[in-house]
């Protein structure tokens, strides 16, 4: 689809497009009850779409807590569906970010640096370049969240990371299995 199109749904068609889209996540049927109860997103990156499927009271909570991955939803995403409180929310400033939300970012980054070490020891050069990318990438998320910089895409969190911290941004793009090792000890 061009890019200066942009899909318009009504309510009908994007419950059925939802549906649809969550029978086949599921592997099974959605009722039309379980539907309106979930507020649903797709959110348009750069490669591909990213599916949102949140409880209203998950959405209420990780808006109110300023969640990154939310708050791009609003602003980029295309909203399939919505009972009102999307329209409600999109009406108000969207609130600071929530130290919570870095410290559940850095409890992301403990987990990825546990299969660093892993394939360090493992000596899987080629699983530590994918790895770490990975890491490095949810690295340079935080570091924008901290300048309250919401990064909508993984190339967006690059184009913004190169201004934010040369060093994170040389080390991502230089990256490869000769030097993963010297790139793994100044950033783990």
């Amino acid at each position: 689809m061009p890019e200066h199109k942009k899909p318009i749904l009504i309510e009908n068609q994007a419950l059925n497009l939802a549906a649809e889209l969550l029978t086949i996540d599921s592997g099974r049927d959605v009722s039309s009850e379980e539907l309106e109860s979930r507020l649903f997103f797709i959110n348009r990156t750069i490669s591909d779409y990213n599916k949102m499927l949140l409880e209203k009271k998950e959405f209420e909570n990780d808006y109110l807590l300023a969640n990154d991955l939310v708050l791009n939803a609003l602003m980029n995403g295309i909203i399939l569906f919505d009972n009102g409180l999307i329209r409600f929310l999109l009406n108000k400033p969207l609130p600071k970010l929530s130290y919570e939300v870095i410290i559940q970012k850095k409890e992301r980054l403990d987990i990825l640096k546990e299969r660093l070490f892993t394939l360090l020891k493992d000596e899987d050069y080629k699983n530590l370049v994918e790895q770490l990318r990975i890491f490095l990438i949810e690295k340079a998320r935080i570091v924008l969240l901290q300048k309250d910089i919401i990064p909508s895409s993984k190339n967006n969190i690059i184009d913004n990371i190169k201004k934010e911290d040369r060093q994170l941004y040389d080390d991502y793009m230089s990256l490869n299995e000769k030097n993963v090792k010297e790139i793994f000890q100044k950033n783990v």
